[in-house]
C-alpha cells in the first residue's frame, strides 16, 4: 500500500524536477522581486540600478527592478509621473528621471497601493507633487 504522506525524499523530487511550490505560485502572479529578494545575495540586488527608455517625445518609462515601474508623462512645464516606486529605490528613480529633464513632478497617480508603488510617494512631495 503506498505511503499517503510523502517523504522528505518525494518532496525533494518534485522541487527539483519542476519549481517548488512557493516559486510555481510567486512566478504565477508576477511576483520576481519575491525570487530576487529570496535567491540573489543582497550585494548583487545592490548592483541592479534604475534607467530611463523614452518611449516617444514626452513619453518615458523608469524602471530596473522587477517591481515598481514608473511612467512619466511630459506637460510643457511639468512631469506627471504614474506609481512613484517604493521609498528604497525612489531616488534612484529621481537620478535616472533627471538623466532627461529637469521638469518638476507635480502630479503621481498611483496604479494601486502596494508599497512598491506608493512609498516612494514622500520624496516626490518635497518636491511639490501631490497624488
Amino acid at each position: 500500500m503506498p505511503n499517503a504522506q510523502p517523504n522528505a525524499h518525494s518532496r525533494m523530487n518534485r522541487a527539483v524536477s519542476g519549481f517548488p511550490p512557493l516559486l510555481h505560485w510567486a512566478l504565477g502572479i508576477g511576483h520576481a522581486a519575491f525570487i530576487l529578494t529570496i535567491l540573489l545575495p543582497s550585494s548583487a540586488l545592490a548592483q541592479l540600478k534604475m534607467v530611463i527608455e523614452t518611449i516617444s517625445p514626452g513619453l518615458h518609462v523608469i524602471s530596473g527592478y522587477a517591481n515598481g515601474n514608473i511612467l512619466v508623462i511630459e506637460g510643457s512645464t511639468e512631469l506627471l509621473l504614474v506609481d512613484a516606486q517604493s521609498d528604497r529605490r525612489v531616488g534612484l528613480a529621481d537620478s535616472a528621471l533627471r538623466t532627461v529633464t529637469r521638469k518638476p513632478v507635480r502630479q503621481v497617480i498611483f496604479t494601486h497601493y502596494h508599497d512598491d508603488h506608493t512609498l516612494g510617494m514622500s520624496h516626490w512631495r518635497k518636491g511639490g507633487a501631490s497624488a
